[in-house]
């Protein structure tokens, strides 16, 4: 407190002047990776790696927000993942851009036929998704 009032910052601001507050730090929300853990088991849902993902994975996935976990009415839980495809198409020519190959961090490069994709974050439209794919995925540049 004695730092911020050296800095001429305004501690304890009233929460109604959205302009005094700082919006850099993120608040902290969800549940800890053992909240999910916990929550999955109480459910009988099988978390073993040798059915899916690790639960780390998909706790990461959904922190992240390129996923989500939602439960029905009737208690059933669904994984949601919101993919974005791109396709550019050529005017002139009509050729379509596909994806031929992948090279992971690790192993061999991997012969694929696909369009461009990413998994939209919560945080995103679907246009801001796009973009991503454009600047991050095919380096180009608006």
């Amino acid at each position: 407190e004695g730092v911020a009032r050296c800095g001429h910052l305004k501690v304890g601001a009233d929460p109604t002047d959205l302009d005094a507050m700082s919006h850099l730090v993120p608040a902290h929300f969800g549940p800890t990776l053992g909240d999910l853990k916990a929550y999955l088991q109480k459910k009988n849902i099988d978390i073993s790696p040798a059915t899916h993902k690790s639960l780390e994975d998909l706790y990461a996935e959904t922190r992240k927000g390129n996923a989500s976990l939602i439960q029905s009415s009737s208690g059933e839980i669904t994984h949601v993942i919101d993919v974005v495809v791109v396709q550019l198409t050529n005017s002139r020519t009509k050729a379509v851009l596909v994806e031929t190959e992948r090279v992971p961090a690790t192993g061999p490069r991997q012969r694929i036929a696909c369009l461009p994709s990413a998994k939209r974050r919560a945080d995103e439209n679907h246009f801001f998704t796009v973009w991503r794919v454009l600047g991050e995925q095919l380096m180009l540049e608006a």
